[in-house]
């Protein structure tokens, strides 16, 4: 799982927890791993100008904590997240961007409100410190992007259905791995495939990745598969594999687009069930 996936996770998982009174707001701060080379971070909510007025922002938190503090006061009942694919994926298509800041399609973290409406944040990462010492260097904004009426996202599929379709898709992705020789890549799926039926799932990096408390060892299951099974990048990942042979390319390309799909439906059903 890539560090802008992995953050928005922690602060839906950690968020909702607070809001359920099972950890304290500054549960989750920079020391956590999904911050780990964050030197700061805000959130932003953005009023619509009107009246020919440009739209006015204003910082509403400084970190995970205030802005939990801050959506509780706002009548915040819960946090999920949102996905949907890039609007344009005639170049390429968002497995093959999901390396880069700002790839992969579109994600969005919605607070859901009392009074019935949605807000839907949006990040922003920049780079303002290349030369920090602590490897911080990157500046995270979050946006109040949109408001709505009506939550933006679909009932997911039951749990076992998901997994079941990211088992499948893994042992596929498996098979051609150590048929066709490609490294360490078999590794990430044998580990993924164990991680799907384990009674103790786990995963290498981000270990504090959602609260220990509040998820279903099916959720893990889901989660923590899907996170192992992440070998989408730049320079020496998945993407930057490439076969001579045309059927073996196209074979290949198919794969790597499903799975690419099925991680990140696991992703959001394992997070939004709760």
């Amino acid at each position: 799982m890539n560090g802008t996936i992995a953050q928005l996770v922690s602060l839906a998982t950690y968020g909702n927890a607070y809001l359920k009174h099972q950890i304290s707001s500054d549960e989750l701060n920079l020391y956590c791993s999904t911050f780990i080379y964050c030197k700061k971070i805000e959130f932003v909510n953005i009023e619509k100008g009107t009246g020919g007025l440009p739209d006015k922002e204003s910082t509403i938190a400084n970190n995970p904590g205030e802005w939990y503090r801050y959506l509780q006061t706002e009548g915040c009942t819960s946090l999920k997240l949102y996905y949907e694919h890039s609007a344009d994926q005639s170049m390429f298509s968002d497995h093959k961007t999901s390396g880069f800041v700002g790839g992969g399609g579109v994600w969005l973290i919605e607070s859901a409100h009392k009074k019935g409406y949605f807000k839907y944040w949006f990040a922003k990462w920049e780079v303002t410190d290349t030369k920090a010492p602590d490897n911080r260097i990157w500046s995270i904004t979050y946006y109040a992007v949109l408001t709505a009426d009506k939550s933006r996202i679909k009932q997911s599929p039951p749990l076992a259905v998901v997994k079941k379709e990211l088992s499948n898709t893994l042992k596929t992705a498996l098979d051609f791995s150590l048929n066709n020789d490609t490294g360490g890549f078999s590794t990430a799926f044998e580990n993924a495939i164990s991680n799907i039926d384990s009674p103790n799932p786990k995963v290498e990096y981000y270990k504090d990745l959602i609260p220990p408390d509040g998820f279903s060892l099916e959720q893990q299951q889901l989660l923590f598969s899907a996170a192992s099974s992440w070998v989408f990048g730049g320079m020496g990942s998945w993407n930057d594999l490439g076969f001579g042979d045309e059927q073996t390319q196209a074979e290949y390309n198919d794969i790597s687009k499903t799975l690419y799909d099925d991680i990140i439906a696991a992703i959001v059903t394992a997070i939004n069930a709760n």
